[in-house]
């Protein structure tokens, strides 16, 4: 068996070679720049986070999942999404990114239609690569919210940022350090498009400068970021660092499936001090 793990190595990083080939090489493919889509967003020149109320600030849930990939002409899981976070109370629900396939206005207006029918609870979300293709930067922020945020809820802090282009810039960094070290909260998440580890292969699908990802594990480390929440990879992955869980998500798409495992979404379940998740899949509801 020991002979065969380089040989299953190799097939599965070429298994990702269409994954980098459609999510990482055209990363660059929008008009707007990581500096000015912060600027923007800080700003507040995006629709803004409205949060539900917190009927208990130490007890609640929220549904996290990414790479929806919601095109009109595809099917989604919209419907079985809304039913779970009827069921199970969650507060709201959040995504890592490439919410749309092709950021086109039809894409976004799906979007929007799919949340309002289906959903109880508002929709967040990080920006991914996808959402910036056909210049989809003034849609997300028209129709989705900011590209960079922070906000606390209940006992917990929720940081999303913007890795849509595979890099976080200097001034987004700077911001990211100021707001973990302000920050009063028992718990802190971070959603982010792209990742930070990636166990199978290490290519584009890992934030692209070593010099801003050494610095962003650095913080994550000393400010005790409990979980760094990411997709664009299509392989479900879960690794820890430094007190770290890093969780590598697999599509949620209806059409886009996965590199492994079936499409996913996560109930993360907030108990005081206790803060875990549990992973479920589409196919079972």
């Amino acid at each position: 068996m020991k002979k065969l793990k380089p040989f299953l190595r190799v097939l599965t990083v070429l298994a990702l070679i269409p994954v980098v080939q459609a999510c990482s090489t055209d990363l660059s493919i929008t008009s707007s720049a990581v500096g000015d889509r912060f600027q923007e967003s800080i700003d507040g020149k995006t629709k803004p986070i409205v949060l539900p109320r917190v009927k208990d600030p130490r007890h609640f849930s929220f549904l996290w999942l990414t790479d929806m990939h919601i095109r009109p002409d595809k099917k989604d899981y919209f419907d079985k999404l809304g039913n779970f976070a009827t069921k199970s109370h969650a507060s709201f629900v959040i995504t890592s990114g490439d919410i749309t396939d092709e950021g086109t206005s039809e894409d976004y207006d799906e979007v929007v239609f799919k949340a309002k029918q289906n959903l109880p609870v508002p929709l967040y979300s990080a920006l991914g690569n996808h959402d910036l293709y056909n210049d989809g930067w003034d849609e997300f922020k028209d129709n989705i919210g900011p590209s960079t945020a922070v906000f606390k809820f209940g006992n917990t802090m929720f940081m999303i940022i913007d890795t849509a282009t595979c890099e976080v810039g200097a001034d987004q960094m700077d911001w990211i350090e100021d707001k973990l070290d302000d920050v009063d909260a028992k718990h802190k998440i971070i959603f982010s498009h792209i990742c930070l580890y990636n166990r199978t292969a290490e290519l584009p699908i890992i934030l692209c400068d070593p010099d801003e990802r050494a610095r962003l594990l650095g913080l994550l480390k000393k400010y005790e970021v409990e979980y760094f929440l990411c997709g664009h990879g299509h392989y479900a992955e879960v690794t820890k660092a430094d007190g770290t869980t890093h969780i590598q998500g697999a599509t949620a798409s209806a059409w886009n499936n996965p590199l492994n495992g079936d499409p996913e979404f996560f109930n993360f379940i907030i108990n005081g001090a206790d803060l875990d998740y549990e992973r479920y899949y589409f196919k079972d509801y």
